[in-house]
């Protein structure tokens, strides 16, 4: 069963958004972030201005730890359950997110370096 949330966008429409675990619930809003491949969530970087990386940046670096502890709970040789599955790819969008913060970029991507559009990213 697909659990998700709905939140209320500014233009009053509804967005579905994937559900997280309970006692994650303060981190509910960013779970736009919990995009299931690299390629998306790079993407959403790099079309997402600094200062909102830095919000979403300095709302998940408290949580990291109790994100990743919570995930250790669960075994490789099973798949995740799907609020798990979300918390995880919330999870690798806050590792993606802190090279633009952590290096002092002025934007979501590396304009000096390899064009974002030219990267291909394989799906495992």
């Amino acid at each position: 069963m697909n659990q998700t949330v709905n939140a209320f966008k500014k233009d009053n429409l509804i967005e579905t958004l994937p559900a997280l675990p309970a006692q994650f619930s303060e981190l509910q809003r960013f779970a736009a972030w919990a995009l299931p491949t690299q390629v998306l969530r790079n993407s959403k970087r790099a079309a997402t201005p600094i200062e909102e990386l830095k919000v979403v940046y300095d709302a998940l670096l408290p949580e990291v730890e109790n994100m990743m502890a919570h995930l250790d709970t669960f075994t490789f040789d099973q798949p995740l359950p799907e609020e798990q599955e979300n918390l995880k790819n919330l999870a690798l969008a806050f590792m993606e997110i802190s090279h633009p913060i952590e290096l002092g970029w002025k934007q979501g991507y590396n304009t000096l370096g390899f064009p974002i559009s030219r990267l291909e990213i394989p799906e495992l």
